[in-house]
């Protein structure tokens, strides 16, 4: 019987710089990952305080925009929660907490209450101004502060209204296809 095996081919004997240059790459190495599982804690104790830091800085933002304006404040709230989530999950419970402190503590500052049935609504261009046309002919202009100021119409029911793009001027087109439009100029008193 033939043996088919390949002969065994023996390497030289390493020169002592070979091995001392071996080792020293072993112990390199050996270095540098014993320094990555020292330094790994640090730096994964440093980003999660930036994380934390960036995140009270956010929530801090929050609470001044809840306390400017309620509902883009909790836009915002909302809005953090989602970036966060999958970024800081083990801080989400809190985070969730002082939003449902920021949903439970916000209040209705101000409350329109008409007597006449409303026809049509239209937002100033600078979003501060509530245009509201009445059935009566009459518009009211509500103010986010929650002033409002009735403007005299001709009686005609109101069925669309628009600004001009400057704010100046509210025009109110009638229901009824048989009545005129009305015109009127806003002066910085009414447009708030």
């Amino acid at each position: 019987m033939v043996s088919t095996a390949k002969p065994r081919v023996m390497s030289p004997p390493a020169t002592p710089l070979q091995s001392g240059l071996r080792n020293l790459v072993w112990r390199y190495a050996l270095l540098l990952l014993g320094a990555g599982l020292v330094a790994a804690p640090c730096i994964w104790r440093d980003w999660m305080q930036q994380q934390k830091l960036a995140l009270a800085t956010q929530a801090a933002e929050v609470q001044q925009q809840l306390e400017r304006d309620p509902f883009m404040g909790l836009v915002a709230a909302v809005d953090a929660v989602g970036q966060n989530r999958a970024r800081l999950p083990h801080l989400l419970p809190a985070v969730q907490a002082n939003l449902l402190t920021a949903v439970q503590t916000a209040k209705e500052r101000y409350r329109l209450t008409l007597n006449h049935p409303i026809s049509t609504l239209r937002f100033s261009p600078d979003q501060q101004t509530l245009a509201i046309g009445l059935q009566s002919g009459n518009a009211v202009l509500w103010s986010r502060q929650g002033s409002q100021q009735v403007l005299p119409g001709n009686g005609a029911a109101i069925g669309a209204m628009e600004f001009s793009p400057d704010g100046q001027i509210l025009l109110a087109n009638p229901a009824a296809a048989t009545g005129q439009i009305q015109r009127w100029p806003l002066t910085k008193e009414l447009s708030w």
